[in-house]
């Protein structure tokens, strides 16, 4: 018999606390726990991640055994997202998997070793290993999935995309037409629509004049307000009259051909500068200023122009004909494509979803034979499937996404453009919108069959979305350069369910061009913890390092790597974690005048390769963790911080690695095509990282 979700009931954050150390076997004992937070990075974070895992699994005592929680975010999750596959489905030789050096899925004890014997048991525990990091380019992994195929999909995804969009316009435009609204009317010779807009600054000024002899009595507060609302309200509409108002006065002055031809370049400069600055935004210390505000202005204004151009044009022609019969042309468009085309599988997420999976969550025949192929087994299994109570419950994995939240009542989601929403095996959910068990998440009769794991990873991976940015900042988070990525669909966000509730989503279509696509991806309206259908993109977006929800759980012990895109070494990824679990827990995080910060930032020259390099004195600090005196239980903790930088005594390809590739190891976030010998540079660094902390200030 289905069992029906509770239609009332919400979990609080301790009910979803104290579920987690029920699965893992902790609830009511007296037992340090262990986290191992995995941040965000793409391929460079799940490959020094890689690395990591196998150091502990390596280390003297075991340090993977002891994990009780792990907790991932973006690339991160990458190979968190593989360890928890592997250790719920086995290994390709059938055994069970586990976090012991015997049956650790990514590779035998001496890590690295492709064919080190001829112990053929040997070598197959090195199969998952060699299969990750000889599919580093997952992209493009070939077998006709090659670049141009991927540029293929972008083309797609942004030509329907525009299509929808156009239509739409086309028949504003028709419906301008048709009711007079374009012809020339009223008391000077303008058409109706800037004649309104006259109108309405002369109403604006004389409401201005009105409301300033107000002030001569006492203002009620509430009309005050009001009265800065209206004048926000009547200036919008005011631009907008104008911007349509214009189009057949720019008609008249050129044939249709002209009129076309500088449309079609308004919109191939508006689409250029939209990816120009898309991909801006993912380089390291690219911030927003003068010239890229101008450009992104540029490039709203050019491709608007083209579609309004175009819309015009293509309006006026359809009207040619009596009856109007043509104008059900984009009428269609607007029903059929735009409400019927789910955005979750047609857009890039399902793409970036499905190439994901296919490297990290394999098929085992697909391992065995070192050659890609679909993953048909993760392609359907939900995340509440993972660390079962009689498999392997620990490390219990919480992917961190991000809720986007711009469009909030409540100033500190709408402050910080979103809240943290985990995906994991007992319940999704977040602060804003509260939680709802995983079992119950996203399931209806008609499309929506739960979450699966590879879904959740690719959601916490999302980068590349308007309306959102890393930390909550970026170039994607302007108003402008997220319509421009709108109308032209390149996001890798999810829409998704609010899980309270009260909220339920009751729409019969998926999520679609029209709703939420037009309000929430391209004018960036209704993004909150408030509507039934809720956007999730990239964990980072709120916090990076994926430490938030182990801080919340009062940990005793904390590993976290750090592999973000950090250069200078800003640790701005750092700053941002500790100011908002400051603000949201009461909780201090001071490093150890024994093992500071300063460690980590290359200063010194006494390395294999002599002066040539600069290298850092560790590749690990340590902090205590003070949580708040609220509690007598777990009131300090230990992070064991480890980061992407190079010291003395490592192998030397790595040192040749750094001088042949200057940018090593902060490579772009925007390569995500690795190869093995790419892959292998961190993959190393990781684990010689990892292998030289002293686990003693763990105890």
């Amino acid at each position: 018999m289905k069992e029906n979700p509770p239609k009332t009931y919400t979990p609080s954050v301790k009910d979803v606390i104290n579920a987690e150390k029920y699965r893992i076997g902790v609830q009511g004992k007296d037992e340090k726990l262990f986290g191992l937070a995995l941040s965000g990075g793409g391929i460079r974070s799940a490959s020094f991640g890689l690395g990591l895992l196998q150091a502990l699994v390596s280390s003297k005592d075991n340090m993977l055994k002891k994990l009780h929680y792990m907790s991932t975010v973006s690339g991160g999750g990458y190979i968190g997202s593989s360890l928890t596959w592997f250790l719920n489905q086995g290994l390709p030789d059938g055994t069970k998997a586990g976090t012991s050096p015997e049956n650790f899925p990514f590779g035998a004890k001496n890590i690295g070793a492709r064919n080190f014997d001829d112990d053929e048991k040997t070598l197959n525990r090195n199969l998952i290993l060699d299969f990750i990091r000889q599919h580093g380019n997952y992209l493009t992994p070939g077998k006709g999935l090659d670049f141009v195929s991927l540029i293929g999909i972008v083309i797609r995804s942004t030509f329907v995309s525009l299509l929808v969009y156009f239509s739409l316009l086309t028949l504003l435009m028709g419906g301008l037409v048709e009711t007079g609204a374009f012809r020339i009317k009223f008391f000077i010779d303008l058409n109706i629509l800037l004649n309104g807009a006259v109108i309405g600054v002369g109403l604006i000024l004389l409401f201005a004049v009105i409301y300033s002899m107000t002030t001569l009595f006492k203002a009620q507060y509430s009309w005050l307000i009001m009265a800065q609302k209206t004048a926000g309200w009547a200036w919008t509409m005011v631009l907008t009259l104008t911007a349509l108002g214009l189009i057949p006065l720019l008609m008249c002055k050129m044939e249709d051909a002209i009129a076309a031809a500088s449309a079609t370049t308004g919109g191939v400069v508006g689409v250029l500068l939209g990816l120009f600055e898309q991909f801006r935004s993912r380089k390291p210390d690219e911030k927003e200023g003068a010239i890229s505000t101008t450009r992104i202005l540029l490039g709203v204004v050019a491709l608007t122009y083209s579609l309004l151009i175009f819309s015009y044009l293509v309006a006026n022609f359809l009207l040619a004909e009596p009856g109007n019969i043509w104008l059900f042309i984009p009428l269609a468009i607007v029903i059929i494509v735009g409400l019927c085309v789910n955005l979750n599988i047609f857009g890039l997420h399902r793409m970036y979803r499905d190439r994901l999976m296919e490297t990290f969550m394999a098929n085992k025949d697909n391992i065995k034979n070192n050659e890609w192929g679909p993953a048909t087994e993760a392609n359907h299994t939900n995340i509440e499937d993972m660390c079962a109570k009689n498999s392997n419950p620990r490390p219990y994995h919480i992917i961190n996404t991000n809720l986007v939240t711009t469009d909030s009542h409540h100033s500190k989601f709408n402050g910080r453009g979103g809240d943290n929403f985990i995906l994991s095996p007992l319940y999704c959910g977040s602060d804003a919108t509260g939680w709802q068990e995983t079992k119950y998440y996203r399931k209806d009769r008609f499309r929506n069959k739960g979450i699966t794991l590879a879904t959740a990873m690719a959601i916490s991976g999302a980068a590349v979305n308007p309306s959102a940015g890393p930390n909550g900042q970026g170039l994607t988070k302007n108003k402008l350069i997220s319509i421009l990525l709108g109308l032209l669909n390149i996001q890798l966000g999810f829409w998704s369910d609010n899980p309270n509730p009260k909220k339920k989503s009751f729409m019969w279509f998926p999520s679609n061009f029209l709703w939420p696509g037009l309000f929430g991806n391209v004018l960036g309206r209704d993004l909150s913890e408030n509507k039934r259908s809720i956007l999730l993109t990239d964990g980072g977006h709120f916090e990076n390092l994926a430490l938030y929800e182990l801080i919340r759980r009062r940990l005793q012990v904390i590993i976290c790597s750090d592999a973000g895109c950090d250069p200078d070494f800003k640790f701005e990824d750092l700053t941002n974690l500790i100011e908002k679990v400051r603000v949201d827990f009461g909780v201090s995080i001071i490093f150890r005048k024994d093992n500071p910060l300063k460690d980590l930032i290359p200063d010194q020259k006494d390395g294999a390769m002599g002066d040539k390099l600069l290298l850092a004195k560790k590749g690990y600090a340590v902090a205590d963790i003070y949580y708040s005196e609220k509690s007598s239980a777990n009131k300090h903790g230990v992070l064991i911080y480890i980061k992407t930088t190079l010291t003395s005594e490592l192998p030397a390809d790595l040192y040749g690695y750094k001088l042949n590739h200057p940018t090593y190891p902060d490579e772009t976030t925007a390569d995500q095509f690795f190869s093995e010998v790419q892959f292998e540079a961190y993959r190393e660094l990781g684990f010689q990282l990892g292998k030289n902390v002293d686990w003693k200030v763990a105890q």
